[in-house]
C-alpha cells in the first residue's frame, strides 16, 4: 500500500489508498523542530533529524520508531542530512560547520569532515565519480566545500569552490 509520511515534531503515516486517511500517528520523539529528513530505499526507512541533534529512524510501513541517537553534533543543531553514495551511511551537517558520517544501522559515528571555519553547513551530498567518492557541502558564506571520502577519523576539506569576486549568487 502507498503511504505519505508527514513530520513536524513527530511523524504521521497517511494511507494513500483509503478514501479517508486514518492519520495513524507515530510516537513523537522529536522534542525540537525537524530540520531534515530522507527516505532510504535500501532499508525502506525514513530518517529524520532535528535542531536538538536527534536522528530518528522510522519504519515506512508502520510509522513506528526503529531507533534514534541523540546529540549527534554535541550541543549544535543539525542543519541538513543526506545518504552517502552506498545508502548505508548517513551524513549530517551542523551549524558548527562540521559534517559527520554515521552507520545507518547502528548510529555509530564513523568520521567527521571539517573545514577551516565554523560557518553553518546548509546542504550536503555524497557523489561517486568513477572509483572516487566525494562529500560536497554548501554554507551560508556562498562557498562549496569538497572532501575526499577517506577512511580517516577526521577529514579536512580538499577544495573550496568559490567566485572570489562575488561568491555564489
Amino acid at each position: 500500500s502507498s503511504s505519505l509520511v508527514l513530520g513536524a515534531r513527530g511523524l504521521s503515516l497517511w494511507s494513500l489508498n483509503a478514501k479517508e486517511s486514518s492519520g495513524q500517528k507515530a510516537q513523537p520523539t522529536h522534542r525540537a523542530r525537524i530540520t531534515a529528513f530522507l527516505y532510504n530505499t535500501v532499508f525502506q526507512q525514513v530518517v529524520s533529524a532535528d535542531t536538538a541533534g536527534t536522528v530518528a529512524i522510522w519504519c515506512i510501513h508502520t510509522g513506528k520508531l526503529q531507533f534514534e541517537f541523540r546529540h549527534a553534533h554535541g550541543d549544535h543543531k543539525i542543519t541538513c542530512m543526506a545518504p552517502d553514495a552506498s545508502k548505508r551511511r548517513i551524513l549530517t551537517g551542523s551549524d558548527d560547520g562540521t559534517i559527520r558520517l554515521w552507520n545507518f544501522s547502528s548510529g555509530h559515528h564513523l568520521r567527521t569532515y571539517v573545514k577551516r571555519n565554523t560557518q553553518s553547513i546548509t546542504g550536503v551530498l555524497s557523489v561517486q565519480e568513477g572509483p572516487n567518492t566525494f562529500i560536497i557541502a554548501t554554507t551560508w558564506e556562498r562557498k562549496i566545500y569538497v572532501w575526499p571520502d577517506l577512511k580517516k577519523q577526521v577529514v579536512e576539506a580538499t577544495y573550496v569552490l568559490e567566485d572570489e569576486r562575488n561568491g555564489h549568487m
